[in-house]
């Protein structure tokens, strides 16, 4: 029976459903009787357990989650003669103490007719079960049995198996969440056996592994009538898989098989496809979180089944594109395998890291070395310099000067130093005397700073102007010169988003990245991809702690942005790392230093290669070359490309190159030639290797060369000289304060910028111009006309106006009495060294920009890092990116009479589009609030300018329900705000075409966790842990215990933890416990934050409460008890 009472705590005077429930027991009237722990006071316990025992006509009796006593379980087994008309005990989650096992077998011995036993949560435990057991044996009727969760080992379950052989009608064994392993299970299997009419065997979120499970798997296949198998969050590897696929072809009336949160991976799911395929009478098989990245033909078995569960795999093969948009193209795509297909192999070279560290001159420097003829590359590298050059204005070369050419921190040369020059151009200093650039550039300062600018420019004006491959100002008749001698005098241009080139040498599709940062929206569209080698560049003359923080930097923003499929098993990212200019530091010791503090998804090679063109072999450059050589022809593991995919790609490049023009490449799909392959699934290829991109709102029409092309757009509007300025207020004309700031643009000002760099839009496509740049996150509209856009990575940052901010705290309750309030909630990043990528910023402005417009809010400010919106007149929702110990945070403040339901709009905006964007990120959230004058931790908060507090939040992930949670959403009619909300939410939690869960579901819990709405989370604020010497000491010896696990203990333990896909080995084990928050917290399992208890539970529910682990765990736990 349901019950609405919401109160966590007992009630003193029963509720009536209750007593008329009691009253109808006691007059032999009620056919169920029904009560859970919020329904049941004390109180009534007797007066039920009495009126239970005189019943003769109850046929069901369930007591969920209740305080029943002992006493009263004693009391209904003493005072009940027999119950033979219950056909149902259900005692699940009264998680009895010690002195239960007695009464509870005496009332099991009154219950002849017992068809449904379910005992979950109730802590039964090794002795509980062996006087269980002979009653158990003597219901003969008992067809169900459920045992979850109740902490049985191996040798309870063997005296539990021995029972239950002997109920001939017993079909189905429920021993979900124990601590049963391959001999537990093999017990079991063996009863069920014995069993006609058994059907159906749960043993998910055990400890069954692959070790020792032979024996249990080969037992299976006696099991004729087995319709239901759950073998879910065992971790069981490929070999398991293995073991079970010889049992599968004897299970003919097998329905549904779980399989889901184990370690199976792509080579079990290739030793499993085939054999499932083959059984007809499957129709569910559940292969989700299983650490799958590839799947081949083979899998086009799996067709006739109904329903495959196959979300959380990093898929690569098929493309991500491919299987998500449907299962039929899944299938349509390895078929296209099966008739003919190539291994993919590594044909981009990425080229990534500062402005200004020599990335193009390593790539010409790679180019000449396989070339006949060098000066031919080095002429056409001197003519696109010269091209550059010229157009260069004296802003330009100004910025040239200061930084490029300056060798020392002090900005500023050109000004102080060069008033002669006033007024030079790039093509005036091409073409004016060396006698010349000295007056104007060192004449009036006269010091050895200035001689040194000059000399450089000077040869770097040589070098441009200078044919053939010697170096500027070589002695005459020098034959033995280093070949590579003449790119020391490269002048530094800046590369604008990113420029292709073709290496023939190694057929190597090259990609040279800008490494300016207000570039980066257009690098993080097209970095991460498992067909592409990433050459990181770094300056090694600043030193080796500058060098590190720049490569960790790059590696942290590559890791952002790689798909989850990166990483796992062989198909780790390539990474090289190359030291340029001056090196004074160990190498080796700097690539082991990068290799601890970087992600394990990286695979960074053999060396760091040091390049040092005054040598004639160019340092490191012909191992570079040999390496690169390789990783073109290895073959990237299991991704094969249809062949006739191949062909397509191919002629579309072509298409593009014909198309390369100033114009922009826009045809429309109707005129290509598809070649023989299905329409629809080249499409979805070709979207995903960026040779084509769609036109937003006319999907008849794509671009081709989408990357090429977007990089000149956003090269020409983001560069930080020459770009867009956002010169319109897109404040509504009825906005009656000055107070608001909406910088804008409109499709005008956007082509003028463009043209200015000689890109031009055909007339008739203008107007698709925003459009196509907003569908990539890089603007987005700011008025209903959607005629004025914003470009978030452009906007300065601009104080709020001081009106904004006092409306602001005139709507926090308690501030001027310095209350500790709410604000709201922070998300950062869990270690220092990670980072919210640069176009993390605008993602989130644009979705919450379109989340308080759909709210009938008014945007009130929106610059770089802030953006504040009011509902109604004491409402607002402040946004912004705080800088906090090197670590990029986003804060969420929600004050006024609606911020709840304000906060849980906003955090679900921000969450969803991070999730959606950066499935890498691994952000813990943190609780905003007004510090007191006893803070000692806080901060002052840039855009309130309030002194705040930050505490970490342990959330709990909330088991319900989706259709449950949509029927307590709010109706149209609880006003806009609420609305909004209900339709956003009910956006993740409604199934979806083309799927078999909400996307809710399909969430990682990591990320429903940093939700904050109480239907889907739980969450407490707690205090930090205090911490002295000896408790970081305990913290240092559980770390250290956690490295010497036997391999069964850390397999079992990664499962239970949510580990599955990563490294088993101690070190790993222990930095994936720091970085892996449990499902009820948002700190790290591993972290001196934290009383350990979550870690305590795990290893107490997979290995055993005697481990030293947890010994030391709750040694700690008294100790910090005791701190002041």
């Amino acid at each position: 029976m349901d019950n609405d009472n919401g109160s966590s705590s007992a009630p003193t005077t029963p509720p009536q459903w209750l007593d008329t429930l009691v009253h109808d027991l006691e007059h032999d009237t009620a056919l169920s009787a029904s009560v859970v722990f919020e329904d049941f006071p004390p109180s009534m316990q007797r007066r039920f357990v009495e009126a239970l025992a005189k019943n003769t006509s109850v046929q069901s009796i369930e007591i969920i989650a209740s305080p029943l006593s002992v006493i009263n379980l004693q009391l209904l087994a003493e005072t009940t003669p027999s119950l033979p008309h219950v056909h149902s005990l259900d005692l699940v989650d009264n998680n009895f103490d010690t002195d239960f096992d007695k009464p509870l077998a005496s009332l099991l011995a009154k219950l002849p007719n017992l068809e449904s036993l379910r005992l979950n949560g109730c802590n039964l435990q090794s002795q509980a079960a062996i006087v269980l057991a002979e009653p158990l044996a003597n219901l003969k009727e008992l067809r169900r049995i459920q045992l979850a969760s109740d902490n049985l080992d191996d040798d309870s379950i063997r005296v539990l198996a021995k029972s239950l052989a002997n109920l001939p009608n017993l079909h189905q064994i429920n021993l979900d969440g124990n601590r049963i392993t391959a001999v537990g299970a093999q017990a079991v299997i063996e009863t069920a056996c014995k069993l006609e009419h058994f059907d159906a065997l749960r043993l998910n979120d055990n400890l069954i592994t692959s070790v020792g499970f032979q024996e249990a798997a080969a037992m299976l296949k006696s099991l004729k009538h087995l319709r239901y198998l759950d073998f879910r969050n065992n971790g069981l590897s490929c070999d398991g898989v293995k073991m079970l696929t010889q049992s599968f072809p004897q299970l003919t009336e097998l329905q549904k098989l779980f399989l889901d949160g184990n370690r199976i991976g792509t080579e079990g799911v290739r030793v499993l496809a085939p054999v499932v395929g083959s059984m007809d009478s499957l129709q569910e098989l559940d292969l989700t979180n299983n650490g799958i990245t590839h799947l081949g033909p083979e899998f086009l078995a799996t067709t006739n089944i109904y329903q495959i569960g196959f979300e959380g795999n990093p898929l690569v093969c098929p493309p991500a594109h491919i299987v998500v948009h449907s299962r039929a193209m899944t299938y349509a795509y390895l078929r296209a395998v099966s008739q003919g297909s190539e291994l993919l192999t590594r044909s981009r070279l990425v080229f990534i890291g500062d402005g200004g560290v020599g990335k193009t001159t390593l790539k010409t420097a790679l180019l000449m070395l396989h070339s006949a003829d060098r000066a031919h590359v080095l002429n056409v590298v001197r003519q696109a310099i010269k091209k550059a050059f010229s157009k260069y204005t004296e802003a330009d070369f100004r910025e040239w000067v200061d930084h490029d050419l300056n060798p020392s921190d002090q900005p500023g040369f050109f000004d102080q130093c060069c008033q002669k020059a006033k007024g030079i151009t790039g093509k005036l200093w091409l073409k004016s005397p060396d006698d010349k650039l000295r007056a104007w550039f060192g004449g009036d300062a006269g010091t050895a700073q200035a001689e040194q600018i000059v000399d450089r420019m000077l040869q770097a004006r040589q070098f441009i102007l200078a044919s053939g491959a010697t170096a500027p100002q070589s002695p005459p008749g020098q034959g033995d010169a280093p070949p590579f001698e003449p790119l020391l005098y490269m002048p530094h241009v800046w590369t604008e988003g990113v420029e292709v080139d073709h290496w023939d040498a190694h057929d190597f599709e090259i990609w040279d990245f800008a490494g300016e940062l207000e570039f980066f929206p257009t690098h993080e569209l097209f970095l991460a991809s498992h067909m592409a080698v990433y050459l990181l560049v770094f300056d090694a003359s600043q030193g080796f702690d500058h060098a590190l923080a720049r490569v960790c930097l790059w590696l942290e923003l590559l890791r952002t942005c790689t798909p989850p499929a990166l990483g796992h098993n062989h198909d780790h990212v390539q990474v090289r790392l190359v030291a340029t200019k001056d090196v004074s530091f160990s190498l080796d010791y700097f690539r082991s230093e990068v290799k601890h503090h970087a992600s394990s998804c990286f695979d960074l090679g053999p060396k760091c290669y040091r390049i040092e063109y005054t040598e004639a072999d160019g340092g490191d450059l012909m191992d570079l070359d040999t390496e690169l050589a390789r990783l073109r022809t290895e073959g990237v593991p299991y991704f094969h490309v249809p062949t006739g995919l191949t062909d397509i790609k191919k002629h579309i490049q072509e298409m593009a190159r014909a198309h390369a023009t100033r114009d922009w490449p826009v045809v429309n799909v109707s005129t290509i030639d598809w070649k023989h392959n299905h329409p629809e699934l080249a499409v979805l290829f070709l979207l995903h290797t960026a040779v084509i991109y769609p036109v937003p709102g006319n999907p008849s029409m794509i671009v081709l060369d989408p990357m090429v092309w977007l990089t000149k757009l956003l090269s020409a509007l983001l560069h930080p000289l020459h770009g867009l300025s956002l010169s319109f207020d897109a404040a509504s004309p009825q906005a009656s304060s000055s107070q608001i700031h909406l910088p804008a643009v409109d499709t005008s000002h956007v082509l003028s910028s463009l043209a200015q760099r000689d890109l031009h839009i055909p007339q008739q496509q203008r107007h698709l111009l925003l459009p196509f740049l907003s569908s990539f996150n890089i603007c987005f509209s700011v008025n209903t006309a959607q005629t004025l856009y914003t470009f978030p990575s452009l906007l300065p940052r601009r104080d709020v106006h001081p009106g904004i901010i006092t409306a602001i705290h005139n709507t926090v309750p308690g501030l001027a009495a310095s209350q500790r309030v709410v604000l709201g909630r922070r998300l950062q990043c869990f270690e220092e060294h990670e980072w919210l990528p640069p176009t993390a910023w605008p993602l989130v402005v644009k979705e919450l920009f379109a989340a308080v417009n759909e709210a009938g809010a008014t945007p009130l400010h929106l610059s770089a890092g802030i953006f504040i919106a009011q509902v109604d007149l004491a409402n607002y929702i402040v946004a912004s990116l705080t800088l906090l110990k090197h670590r990029r945070c986003v804060d969420i403040v929600a004050v006024g009479s609606q911020s709840e339901v304000l906060l849980h709009t906003a955090m679900l905006c921000v969450v969803k589009v991070l999730r959606d964007h950066f499935p890498s990120l691994h952000l813990q959230k943190r609780c905003l609030m007004v510090a007191s004058q006893h803070d000692h931790d806080q901060e002052q908060h840039a855009v309130l300018q309030l002194s705040i507090v930050s505490h970490s939040v342990y959330t709990e992930k909330k088991a319900v329900d989706p259709q449950d949670v949509l029927q307590q959403l709010p109706t149209s009619d609880s006003g806009p705000l609420s609305t909004t909300y209900a339709q956003r939410l009910r956006q993740l939690l409604t199934v979806e075409d083309h799927s078999d869960s909400p996307p809710i579901r399909r969430w990682d819990a990591h990320w429903v966790c940093l939700l904050t709405d109480p239907k889907l989370v739980s969450e407490t604020n707690i205090p930090k842990a205090k911490q002295n010497a000896e408790t970081r000491s305990m913290f240092a010896d559980v770390c250290e215990q956690l490295l010497h696990l036997s391999e069964q203990e850390r397999v079992v333990l990664s499962t239970h933890c949510g580990l599955h896909n990563k490294p088993l080995d101690g070190s790993s084990m222990v930095l994936a416990l720091k970085s892996t928050c449990p499902i009820g917290s948002t700190v790290p399992y591993l972290s001196e934050d934290s009383d350990l208890q979550p870690l305590h539970d795990a290893i107490e529910r997979r290995i055993g409460h005697e481990h030293i682990t947890c010994v030391i765990i709750r040694e700690r736990q008294a100790k910090l008890k005791t701190l002041p």
